[in-house]
Parts: structure tokens; sequence; C-alpha cells
């Protein structure tokens, strides 16, 4: 399995965090998918998973805002084995650094997320968690 991270990337308020949410959802699904860890962070919808995916871990971050932070978060998913990070990275701050010191050991992927018409953030989000999803069952092929 390759080493990869596929980071969300929008800015503020786009469903990032939301879109996570319903990945974790449909990881989970699988009957043979399990959480190792799962942690809340704040008041807010931020958290940070591990999924055990038939012997694979899978690490999920919804807390992409602040580079440190996301370095953090990110260094703890790697040193736990997760060999797939999903995480959201907003699309201005000193982000780009924090995935390019990831680039050095993860094939690095980008998923768009963007802004969506009023009544439609349900849908947004589900299309986003879905595409994020093929990337990680892809990433299981050998």
């Amino acid at each position: 399995m390759r080493k990869r991270l596929i980071a969300l990337r929008g800015k503020s308020n786009v469903g990032k965090t939301t879109a996570l949410h319903n990945l974790n959802r449909l990881l989970l699904s699988e009957p043979t998918a399990k959480t190792v860890k799962f942690q809340k962070y704040g008041h807010k919808l931020d958290f940070s998973t591990i999924i055990d995916f038939k012997g694979n871990r899978v690490g999920i971050v919804s807390r992409g805002d602040v580079a440190e932070d996301l370095d953090d978060f990110m260094s703890e998913l790697e040193s736990n084995s997760c060999r797939i990070i999903v995480c959201a990275a907003r699309t201005k701050g000193e982000i780009e650094g924090v995935l390019a010191l990831y680039a050095r050991r993860y094939e690095v992927i980008e998923v768009k997320k963007f802004e969506c018409m009023e009544g439609y953030y349900d849908a947004s989000n589900l299309e986003a968690a879905h595409q994020l999803a093929a990337y990680v069952y892809g990433s299981m092929v050998p």
C-alpha cells in the first residue's frame, strides 16, 4: 500500500470539517472497519481519528487552519502507523509548508472544496466525502 496524504483544500467555512465527518461515517460503514482512536477538539466540530481498515490504518484530522496544529496532528497520526492521512487544509496561511514537509514521505493529493449555493451544503459535503473515500480505497490497492 502506498503512503498517501490526501488534503481537502478550501477557504474557511466551506464545509471541509463536515465533509471529513461524512468520510469518517463512510469508512466506518465497512464491516471490517473499526475506530482505534477518536478525539474531539474545542467547541466546534474539529476532530482526529484513526480507523483500522483491514489491517491498514487511516488517520483523519479536520483541524487544518493553523499550520503548527496541523503538523502536530499529522505527526501523531504518522507515529500511530497511519499510512493514509486525510486532512483539512486551508488555502491560505502557512499550511503549504506543512504539506511540503509531508510530501517527502507521502504522496500528496489535493482535493478542492468549493463554496456552494445555499441549500446545497449537504450534497456538496457528501460529494467531497465520496471523492476522498475513492482516494482512500485506491490507496489500499497494492
